[in-house]
């Protein structure tokens, strides 16, 4: 049976309402066996999602009918589907390739790439998306191309972290992950989310000879050092006292205000110089920040509230791990661009020849 393109199709409603279909479409048929692919299209909590239903029929001998063979049918699921469709795609850039190599295969969003056939510009884009991946840039030598290249790659290597970074934290807060250690280390690879304010961050734990503080930030403003003290996200922020209508802060936020008030004295006296082994680490009036509970779904009165109490208090300030989560998000709409223009890929692709994979 030749191949022909598919010139038409619909989609039809099932009886139940809850799915449609659309005709099978054959992709295998000879004298006794044929194979068809029929589409399911499901709705997942507002989604469609596309199955495969793979029906299996042998003809019989005496009528010349096609019956079902239940036995050999199968379906795919919703999340097999693009994975079968990216397989294929992969093993066609293979076609007419020497064998025992391997080769970088790019994919261009919902299309393969494919040497000859696709628009530079979009060559470069998926390149450049493929490059973003600091395993596959580890790999290159950026000193070997333009510095125009190097930037690009950097930048959306940059994005790439930051974007998988600020996932990471949602999902941790979404499954109510509260385990202190899991966002230390968060914090401790991705100190960028505290503001363009800090530079980089410590090694170097200590505050004192008896204080361990969680991060010490390096100040871009003059180079002194400032303290992050994280809490759990289940802790407690504010509470509201009916009888003064007005919010306090919880006990447990209180008692991190005492704790980095004494870390922020001992610090001063200590590092007003450089610490004794460390003389790098110089502390000048700093400040603390808290990290502590959640204000997801507060109302306006109560931001209002924790906004009007920091600014009571000195040197100190108290943010929400979902303020922290926001200031990620917005700090990414900075420094992501909205989409890469087709004409900015153009002018990098003669950049890009200098690349040989």
């Amino acid at each position: 049976m030749s191949d022909s393109p598919i010139s038409n199709a619909n989609k039809v409603t099932a009886k139940s309402g809850r799915l449609h279909y659309s005709e099978p479409i054959v992709i295998s048929e000879n004298t006794r066996t044929k194979i068809e692919a029929l589409p399911y299209f499901i709705d997942h909590t507002g989604e469609e999602k596309l199955t495969l239903k793979i029906n299996f029929f042998t003809k019989n001998p005496t009528s010349r009918q096609w019956e079902h063979n239940k036995q050999k049918s199968f379906s795919l699921a919703d999340s097999t589907v693009p994975k079968l469709k990216r397989a294929i795609d992969q093993f066609e850039a293979l076609l007419g390739r020497p064998a025992d190599a391997q080769y970088l295969l790019v994919p261009l969003g919902e299309a393969s790439f494919q040497i000859g056939r696709t628009e530079k510009a979009k060559a470069v884009q998926a390149l450049l998306n493929a490059l973003s991946d600091p395993q596959i840039l580890a790999h290159l030598d950026l000193g070997k191309l333009t510095d125009e290249v190097a930037q690009v790659l950097k930048g959306r290597v940059r994005i790439a972290e930051m974007e998988r970074a600020t996932r990471q934290l949602e999902l941790m807060l979404g499954s109510e992950e509260n385990a202190e250690i899991l966002y230390q280390k968060w914090f401790d690879e991705h100190y960028w989310v505290l503001g363009n304010a800090y530079v980089a961050k410590d090694d170097l734990r200590s505050s004192s000879a008896t204080d361990r503080v969680d991060l010490l930030m390096h100040h871009t403003a003059a180079g002194m050092r400032d303290i992050i003290e994280l809490k759990r996200p289940n802790m407690p922020v504010l509470h509201f006292d009916n009888a003064h209508r007005n919010f306090y802060f919880a006990a447990d936020v209180s008692s991190a205000i005492g704790q980095c008030h004494r870390y922020l004295e001992v610090f001063s006296e200590e590092a007003s110089s450089g610490l004794r082994d460390a003389p790098h680490i110089v502390a000048h009036y700093p400040e603390a920040v808290i990290v502590i509970g959640r204000s997801e779904g507060w109302p306006a009165d109560k931001q209002k509230a924790l906004r009007g109490l920091n600014s009571r208090l000195n040197g100190i300030k108290v943010m929400t791990f979902d303020h922290v989560l926001a200031q990620a998000r917005a700090l990414l709409d900075c420094v992501r661009p909205a989409e890469m223009e087709v004409d900015e890929a153009a002018q990098t692709r003669s950049s890009l020849d200098e690349l040989n994979f």
